[in-house]
């Protein structure tokens, strides 16, 4: 495979109902110059036929089928792992999923800007987040985050329950070579599982690492079939989200996540997240109890 300008990423697994129309999107992009990698975690549905049949519609492609089931994590660790040369050669970065829907410019849009400012680490468009159960849709306007000096409103929108679904930057476009920083591919696992389970902490790294961009158009979908943890119940990322360390990690991210960085953990405001991420928590906990025992 040839260097290509941009490096296009995705894990697949049974996402036979949506992928087709993903990879005409990508197929159609008028910023041609990227190489795509897909990796499949063994899918028990057609998924592997639609990859297999659409391999021919671009010119630089690798898909990769693994043999046995890996679960998020570790399929993650090791496809970034198993690209890591390619990326070091890409200038940019893209971690598509199966079931997102692109607007035809989507690519080019995303990085002109990013070769506008060289002290961007990251861009997304607008967002449409479909939520197919319902069907029903909202805007994922994230602008505020990224054209607001006061980083800390991350912070307020955390504990107030807004609307703002940050970690949407980690799919737009972002440059590659802070890719293996923020992921930790080479720390220790342990790592490497506390940064990718909370995604929050990823974007407060984008962050911290540069300017963040959002171009003002909706050329982005995002369907919600159903979550994370009912569609994978016994992947270990599931587990590791619901855990008590996550947390402890959202609080750690909020108080890391303004100007002053780790000064801040001093200030009388750590213990305030501190605080509100635990009871958050428990509160969670508590009403899935509740929850379930009223379903018995």
């Amino acid at each position: 495979m040839s260097n290509s300008k941009l490096l296009v990423f995705m894990m697949t697994f049974n996402n036979g109902s949506t992928l087709q129309a993903t990879l005409d999107d990508l197929a159609s992009q008028t910023f041609s110059d990227f190489e795509l990698f897909i990796f499949d975690d063994c899918s028990s549905d057609n998924t592997r036929d639609i990859l297999s049949a659409n391999e021919c519609r671009f010119e630089n492609v690798k898909i990769v089928f693994n043999t046995n089931n890996l679960g998020v994590l570790k399929n993650l660790r090791n496809s970034l792992r198993d690209i890591e040369f390619q990326i070091s050669k890409s200038k940019f970065f893209h971690w598509g999923c199966p079931d997102d829907r692109y607007g035809p410019n989507y690519f080019e849009r995303l990085i002109d800007v990013l070769e506008s400012d060289t002290e961007i680490s990251a861009v997304q468009s607008l967002v449409k987040v479909h939520f197919v159960a319902d069907s029903t849709e909202k805007i994922a306007k994230c602008s505020s985050l990224a054209m607001n000096d006061d980083s800390s409103v991350l912070f307020r929108d955390y504990l107030n329950g807004v609307y703002q679904p940050y970690n949407q930057f980690i799919h737009g476009i972002s440059r590659s070579k802070i890719v293996p920083m923020i992921y930790q591919i080479n720390g220790p696992y342990w790592l490497y599982k506390a940064v990718v389970m909370n995604e929050l902490f990823i974007v407060a790294l984008f962050k911290l690492m540069g300017k963040l961009a959002v171009v003002d158009q909706v050329i982005h979908t995002k369907n919600i079939t159903e979550s994370f943890e009912k569609r994978y119940p016994t992947d270990p990322f599931t587990i590791s989200r619901s855990s008590l360390l996550k947390a402890f990690l959202n609080c750690l991210m909020l108080s890391l996540y303004v100007k002053e960085n780790f000064i801040f953990i001093f200030r009388k405001q750590f213990y305030i997240s501190l605080i509100s991420s635990f009871r958050l928590y428990f509160v969670s906990k508590l009403k899935s109890k509740i929850g379930r025992a009223f379903c018995k």
